[in-house]
Parts: structure tokens; sequence; C-alpha cells
């Protein structure tokens, strides 16, 4: 897929997706590794481990030299990982995947995110309310800062409560912290400024835009930090 935006945050993108796919042929290997039926194949399986995991070595320091590079994503993530339940690898695959984070408006984000609700109705059908189709990582690397901020985040732990005294059921819970944890991400990027002249809401107009190619053929996993 064509992603848009400043260089800083294609980069990330990018080295995020090749992280993804070392770390799928890194699990392939160990698995292979496990059923070595003969020394040699043993011995091979061996150097393809150390080797994929030179390689993943390789790009997370990639990664940590980007960002201390870019005062931008620097403070992005250092705002996002304020929130609870939000630490760095959460907070990297949401500047990967959403750069738009603290550009839009709230519903704007969302349905971006694939969190937005949609209803199934015509006429007098009248079915389940699902959620619009969007961006899968963003969704998979939300599912567990949610559950962690029901328990840890007074706010929405309350609001979570009040859901449940309203009959909803778990999952739909879940979806709607997610939600709305995603708009108080939002709104923090937004609001929040680089300095006193320096916003990260510029204008798309003063924004360096650039046009790469990203892999997009490995699906990440869902991010438990």
């Amino acid at each position: 897929a064509l992603r848009f935006g400043r260089i800083a945050d294609v980069q990330l993108s990018a080295l995020l997706a090749r992280r993804a796919q070392l770390r799928a042929m890194l699990h392939a290997e160990q698995c292979r590794l496990d059923v070595a039926p003969t020394d040699a194949v043993r011995a091979s399986g061996e150097r393809m481990v150390m080797q994929v995991a030179a390689e993943l070595r390789a790009i997370e320091a990639e990664v940590s030299v980007l960002e201390e590079d870019d005062e931008q994503l620097c403070l992005k993530q250092k705002l996002l990982c304020e929130q609870v339940g939000i630490a760095q690898t959460t907070a990297r695959t949401l500047l990967a995947e959403l750069p738009e984070l603290g550009q839009l408006e709230a519903k704007q984000i969302t349905a971006l995110a694939g969190l937005a609700p949609r209803v199934h109705q015509s006429g007098t059908i009248r079915r389940w309310r699902g959620m619009v189709p969007g961006r899968g990582a963003v969704k998979a690397a939300l599912y567990y800062p949610a559950i962690t901020a029901m328990r840890f985040d007074p706010d929405l732990a309350g609001f979570a409560t009040r859901l449940r005294q309203r009959g909803k059921p778990g999952k739909v819970i879940i979806v709607a912290v997610m939600r709305k944890l995603l708009i108080r991400l939002n709104a923090r990027l937004r609001d929040r400024s680089l300095d006193g002249a320096g916003c990260l809401t510029a204008a798309a107009g003063q924004r360096e835009r650039l046009v790469m190619a990203v892999p997009r053929a490995f699906a990440r996993s869902p991010s438990r930090a």
C-alpha cells in the first residue's frame, strides 16, 4: 500500500513492517529447529536462527536511532506512553500504522482505525451493529491496552462498569473502551505541541510529504505492550 506522510513516519512504518517479517521468519525457523530430523538439518536451522536474530536486532537498532533523531516521533511516543496501558511497542505500532493520529477529529480517527460503529439497517430489517472496515493492526494493537486500562484507569474502568450495568456484552465493552482510548490518545497528540511555536497538528500544506511502497505481506501480531 502507498503511505503518505513525513519521511520519519514512512521510515518508521517500513522498519516495523520489516521487523514483523523477521519475527515471523524467526518463529518459523525455531519451530523447524524443534523438529529437525538430523544433526545437519539442526545445524542449518541454528545458523538460520542466529542470522535472522541478528537482522532483527539490527532493525530494532535502526528504529531506536530513528526515534532519537526525530523530535516529533520522540514526543509523540512519550505522550502516548503517559496513558495507562500504553507502552513503547504499542506506541510505535500506533505511530506507524496510524500517522494521522492527532491530526483528525474523533469520528474520523475512529473510522480510519476501524473502530467506528456501523448500523446494519434496511427498511424493517435490523441487525447487530458492527464496525466499519479499517486498519486491523491498530485494532490488534489496542486490544490488550484496552483490557489493562479497564482495570487500572479510573475513568475507563468507570466507563466499562456503566456499560456492563446496561447489559452490554463483554466484547462490545472492550471495543467501546478501545474506541474511547483511541479518541483520548488522538486528543492528547492534537492538543500538545512540540514547543511554543511548533504544533503537532500543522497544516497539511506545511508538512513534508513522501510516497513510499511499504511491504504489507505479513500481518502483525497483537501487541501486549
